[in-house]
């Protein structure tokens, strides 16, 4: 199989799966708002006032855009939304290594194990972040979905 062909089954493989998660992680977190948002707390980023609104929209952010993968809908905006979530997660999970914080990551809800935040959730998320690239539609570069190159409303062919 050559890797042209091979990729639209890569795409959908990274799609699905990379969906699913966020589908997965989202339900978790929707199912425990009060520990969610004491996870959000934990890393210390945010004044308290924005720690309860986050803990209730972010899961729902999350299913959407892990449902938008899933089933193909909107599949560059579940993306995109799925991208920067993870830009913002990879900077919450620095920020807390790098200033010592001992939390847990929070990622999955409580249904994850208690062990505190290191690395290899910063290079799960950088791995999520690959198949994100990967999943994105063959034939349609990212400056596409942001209306052409630098903007411009021109799209590239």
């Amino acid at each position: 199989m050559t890797g042209e062909a091979l990729r639209p089954k890569l795409a959908l493989l990274a799609r699905v799966i990379l969906g699913g998660l966020f589908v997965y992680a989202g339900v978790l977190k929707f199912l425990a708002p009060v520990e969610f948002a004491q996870e959000i707390a934990n890393y210390r980023m945010l004044p308290d006032v924005l720690v309860g609104p986050l803990a209730v929209l972010l899961p729902g952010v999350e299913v959407v855009a892990g449902l938008a993968l899933v089933l193909g809908i909107a599949l560059r905006g579940g993306i995109v939304l799925i991208q920067g979530m993870l830009v913002v997660f990879i900077i919450a999970l620095v920020q807390a290594i790098g200033r010592g914080i001992d939390t847990s990551c929070g990622c999955f809800g409580v249904a994850e194990e208690a062990d505190p935040i290191g690395w290899p959730e910063v290079f799960r998320d950088v791995a999520m972040m690959l198949a994100g690239v990967l999943a994105w539609p063959a034939g349609s570069p990212p400056t596409e979905a942001a209306g052409g190159p630098a903007g411009t409303g021109d799209t590239v062919e």
